[in-house]
């Protein structure tokens, strides 16, 4: 009888560890699953910020071109003022 005790009691101790070992990966699936979708909204507004200032690079590339045209047409206006 006291065999059969002890492989019960064995047994019953196997279910309650199964038990608590499935909370505790329950637990961490949603810490994980909480964590990337907390990591998930953050990468989405660095993506957002990355995207303004990739559309406005060739607006501001265009803004110098023009900046550096009249540049050298004032610069050539004003040499041609001198020879004269």
């Amino acid at each position: 009888m006291s065999m059969r005790g002890g492989t019960e009691q064995a047994h019953e101790h196997i279910v309650h560890q199964r038990g608590r070992l499935q909370r505790v990966v329950a637990t961490m699936a949603t810490q994980f699953v909480r964590r990337k979708s907390a990591q998930f909204v953050v990468d989405l507004r660095q993506q957002r910020i990355e995207r303004s200032l990739i559309a406005r690079l060739p607006l501001t590339q265009q803004l110098g071109d023009v900046r550096r045209h009249q540049r050298r047409s004032r610069g050539r206006l004003w040499a041609r003022s001198q020879a004269a």
